[in-house]
């Protein structure tokens, strides 16, 4: 091995599992079947921080990779509370493990939805989520929004949706510049948003309504903009911009598909896109990973093809990015696959984005 060989091969560090956090300390989370493990050096090695017991024979069968992604059974989401709480998404519930403690408690179960694709955390310790339904059953059905104020010990609803007024709620996001929650909806006709949330009175004030281009999951809070990929099956894909101050929503550039996940990480922006059934074009074969130093024009990192298993049966193929803590100018980075070639089930983790980049070769970027 030559000394530029065995310094990338210390600088990005390949391990099972899936992206979830990277905490302002620098300190990186990840899920591995029923456990998350935290990693103090940058992904160099990996320690168990808590887990969440079996209960049943599917959570066996899904530590293995067709059992995980036909059962969907991971752990997707995690926050780590000021006093050491952490508190994670699984698919049957919200589970808590308090300071000090391994084992996680279910403290909140989805009733008919199915888990939230993010949790948002705030200045003062709440943990915010809403309803998601992933199937196109949830006419009739009310959505809410529920929060924690005591550390994710219980949730309470904040906010409630006539059945037919979203379909459910994508994301909610705390903006540490405005002090403010930004809620993302989805996902048909008048139903798509981005408002703000009051959750001391449930109001929202929708800054942008009715188009697929104000569809969208994940988004980067800069000072001055929302910046995201949208997530539409019905027509081409862009990359959006939101400006606070006015409620301008601009496009950026077109994207390459639909987009799931979006963060700023270690100075850069990074928006990934997904492999999923489209009705505006032919089926795409590859989910890209987007990144930019501003909010400029995006690069292409890489593209990874997506793997032989069902995208209904057994999950889209999409880049995983980790909600970053803080401004995300600096710091490690992190990034894992679902349902991609070389990149299922992989974390890959590096003191900075090239590092985390790296060879093509090691990670099937086409």
């Amino acid at each position: 091995m030559t000394d530029r060989t065995a310094d990338r091969a210390q600088a990005r560090r390949i391990s099972r599992g899936c992206a979830l956090l990277i905490t302002q300390d620098g300190i990186l989370y990840k899920s591995q079947g029923n456990q998350i493990l935290r990693s103090d050096n940058e992904g160099v090695s990996w320690t168990l921080d808590c887990y969440i017991a079996f209960r049943s024979w599917k959570d066996v069968c899904a530590t293995m990779t067709a059992g995980r992604r036909a059962l969907r059974w991971s752990v997707s989401a995690l926050r780590v509370l000021a006093d050491g709480s952490r508190v994670a998404v699984a698919k049957d519930g919200i589970y808590r493990a308090a300071p000090g403690a391994v084992r996680m408690q279910r403290v909140q179960s989805f009733g008919g939805a199915s888990r939230p694709l993010g949790m948002g955390l705030d200045s003062r310790g709440r943990l915010c989520y809403g309803d998601y339904y992933s199937g196109r059953s949830s006419a009739g059905v009310d959505k809410h929004v529920y929060m924690s104020d005591d550390g994710g010990v219980h949730f309470h609803v904040v906010a409630t949706f006539a059945s037919n007024d979203i379909r459910h709620v994508h994301n909610v996001l705390f903006d540490s510049y405005l002090n403010v929650w930004w809620l993302l909806v989805g996902d048909f006709d008048a139903q798509p948003g981005i408002g703000v949330l009051e959750p001391e009175t449930g109001k929202v004030e929708w800054v942008v309504r009715g188009c697929q281009q104000a569809r969208t999951v994940g988004a980067i809070v800069t000072e001055d903009e929302l910046l995201f990929g949208t997530d539409s099956e019905l027509e081409p894909n862009l990359i959006m911009r939101l400006a606070k101050s006015s409620g301008c929503l601009s496009v950026v550039e077109p994207s390459p598909g639909p987009s799931l996940y979006a963060c700023r990480m270690a100075g850069f922006n990074w928006i990934s896109t997904d492999v999923e059934p489209l009705q505006y074009t032919e089926q795409r074969l590859s989910a890209a990973l987007l990144t930019s130093c501003d909010s400029g024009t995006f690069t292409v990192a890489g593209t990874w093809k997506k793997d032989r298993l069902d995208c209904v049966l057994f999950g889209f193929g999409t880049v995983v990015l980790p909600v970053v803590e803080g401004r995300g100018d600096g710091g490690p980075c992190m990034l894992s696959g679902h349902g991609l070639t070389g990149l299922d089930g992989v974390v890959v983790a590096g003191h900075d984005a090239v590092a985390v980049i790296g060879s093509s070769s090691e990670l099937g970027i086409q």
